[in-house]
């Protein structure tokens, strides 16, 4: 069965640089040094492999979805190198300021704007927030069927058929579609772009959409969200070592539990 699948991949920085590349802002957020390297996130690429098989069992299409600053149009189109069929890119100026259901609401305009989507599928969660929210409220708001932390996907007679859960214990799903799936890491390892697939992506369509194409223009996503942060601040944590002395090792316990008694913690 052939359908049309939309992979949403978001733009993060490096997760293995130093945290000395990171500040916490009073006014909320973080702050990420310029030096760091952004890249798509390892659970979005997860659900491109995932995509990917299914596109090469059953010849399915395969649309790359990011919302993200315009400068990496070009890296959308080394991602198309995987096999992916087109991409969007919804430029992020003027969507600052969302959380994740707002994140998720202008992903969900940019999917109907496709048009004819079977299939969204996410990572199961962000490799900057770890939130793992887009992806369930993506299926909320378009009205799919959903199953998150998926291990295997496979699609048969217009059925989605999911296996969650440990090795031990697994649990098989089966969705209708159209559905969203957010994929784990297990059997999903991204594939190499092959150097026909490299050349073939160049000619390939990157579509860049703003706010008016995306049909929400005039509108404040941070307004859309269902959270607001009212600062950040890092903790002051205090702490004091006592050493407890002694001749032997039976007077230092003994003296660990005076000390103990006296404090009210025994």
């Amino acid at each position: 069965m052939i359908v049309k699948i939309v992979v949403c991949i978001k733009w993060v920085p490096d997760p293995e640089a130093p945290a000395a590349a990171f500040s916490v802002q009073g006014s909320g957020g973080v702050r990420v040094a310029d030096y760091v390297p952004r890249m798509f996130g390892a659970y979005d690429e997860n659900a491109v492999e995932a995509a990917l098989q299914i596109k090469d069992r059953d010849g399915s299409e395969v649309v790359l979805l990011c919302l993200g600053p315009g400068s990496i149009e070009e890296s959308l189109r080394e991602a198309l190198g995987t096999g992916a069929g087109m991409a969007v890119l919804l430029d992020q100026e003027g969507y600052e300021g969302a959380d994740s259901y707002g994140v998720a609401r202008v992903l969900a305009e940019a999917i109907k704007r496709i048009g004819g989507v079977d299939l969204v599928m996410c990572g199961r969660q962000a490799s900057d927030t770890d939130a793992g929210i887009t992806g369930p409220a993506l299926a909320e708001i378009l009205g799919f069927s959903c199953a998150t932390v998926a291990k295997t996907v496979a699609l048969e007679n217009n059925l989605l058929y999911v296996e969650q859960g440990e090795d031990d214990q697994i649990r098989k799903t089966e969705l209708e579609l159209p559905a969203v799936v957010t994929v784990t890491s297990e059997n999903f390892s991204i594939r190499y772009a092959t150097m026909p697939n490299i050349m073939a992506a160049m000619e390939k369509e990157v579509l860049v959409w703003g706010p008016q194409e995306v049909g929400i223009s005039g509108e404040s996503p941070a307004e859309n969200s269902l959270t607001v942060c009212l600062g950040s601040e890092i903790p002051d944590n205090e702490i004091n070592c006592l050493i407890i002395d002694g001749q032997n090792e039976e007077e230092k316990s003994a003296n660990l539990v005076k000390r103990l008694t006296a404090d009210k913690v025994l």
